[in-house]
């Protein structure tokens, strides 16, 4: 696997032209993150229809909208893309990416079978591109607090985990 040091520099006022494939609750929540970062431009959206994807680009201030992915892989100035398609999307859309020369960032799961994520890992190594998966929670200080007490001993052997997510319905939908 690649060093992190081995992909090239860039200089820190460079801004990495990104897209997103996806336009649903993941899409929102990564185009709020890249926002974040400073260094990053959202350059393009891809959704299942063109209007998705233009209503999407409008609502985030996101100059093109497409509703053919295969159109941002296309286009030389995005290096990489953000996968926030459904799970069962995310291996051909991940691969086509690779295969295009884009850098992948990819929702969790990365893919739905053990294959599949085998089969990206080694087109990533092949074309020595970024194959990522988002894990999102990994950081946040209750998860890390919670690490450090099983570090310590703190909860016992631990047998099992169940994790269970809640999230508040838009009533319009």
């Amino acid at each position: 696997h690649r060093d992190l040091h081995s992909f090239p520099t860039r200089r820190s006022s460079d801004l990495i032209k990104t897209a997103l494939i996806g336009t649903g609750f993941m899409g929102k929540t990564h185009a709020e993150g890249i926002r974040r970062l400073g260094n990053v431009d959202i350059a393009a959206v891809a959704s299942i229809t063109e209007q998705m994807a233009r209503d999407f680009a409008d609502a985030n201030g996101i100059p093109h909208a497409t509703g053919d992915y295969k159109q941002i892989l296309a286009d030389k100035e995005i290096e990489a893309v953000h996968v926030v398609t459904p799970n069962v999307l995310h291996y051909p859309v991940a691969k086509a990416a690779l295969e295009a020369g884009k850098n992948v960032l990819c929702e969790k799961p990365l893919t739905v079978s053990v294959d599949e994520a085998k089969d990206l890992v080694a087109t990533a190594e092949k074309h020595g591109l970024a194959n990522c998966v988002e894990h999102n929670l990994r950081y946040y200080p209750v998860v890390q607090q919670i690490r450090r007490m099983v570090e310590h001993g703190e909860l016992g052997e631990i047998l099992i985990v169940q994790d269970r997510k809640s999230t508040r319905l838009n009533s319009s939908h």
